[in-house]
């Protein structure tokens, strides 16, 4: 079982990159790139946007939509939360649905949950497939980018992660 489950993730993996290897990246984001500045959140009567998380830690974006893939991975997320390496990551998951995005700290302890209008998001960030992370180091570059969904993910991401401290 475990075999065809690999079998099953390289070939979603290689219809991916078949369907997607098309696509005009030119306006998305990229590694290298930095990163607009955008609202986060809201808690009490303080507003946060991603320029108040710069140098503090890795800020990890982690962009979704309602489908199975990404369900499948908040799940990973929220199990493994606290075995990702590095004490100063900022996680936030942000769902599409529809015409609205819903963001969501998953760490750094903020307990912030805000929903906001899908083009509030600036468009650089659009990606090629859901779900799709991104990390930006303290500066606000992104550094790595992650899209589609693997059994893996979770693990390729903490390897960066730690690589790169």
């Amino acid at each position: 079982m475990k075999k065809f489950i690999v079998f099953l993730a390289a070939f979603a993996a290689m219809m991916c990159t078949a369907s997607f290897g098309s696509i005009n990246t030119r306006g998305m984001i990229k590694t290298g790139t930095n990163c607009p500045d955008f609202i986060l959140g809201m808690k009490g009567t303080s507003v946060y946007s991603l320029s108040n998380f710069l140098g503090k830690g890795n800020i990890i974006l982690a962009f979704m939509d309602n489908g199975r893939d990404s369900d499948m991975l908040k799940k990973l997320i929220s199990g493994t939360m606290g075995k990702i390496p590095g004490k100063n990551n900022i996680w936030f998951n942000i769902t599409y649905s529809g015409g609205h995005a819903v963001i969501e700290a998953v760490s750094g302890g903020l307990d912030m949950r805000y929903r906001t209008l899908k083009t509030n998001i600036p468009k650089i960030y659009t990606m090629p497939c859901y779900p799709s992370v991104l990390i930006m180091d303290r500066a606000g570059v992104v550094q790595f980018i992650y899209a589609g969904y693997s059994p893996t993910v979770i693990g390729d991401i903490s390897n960066w992660l730690e690589k790169n401290r």
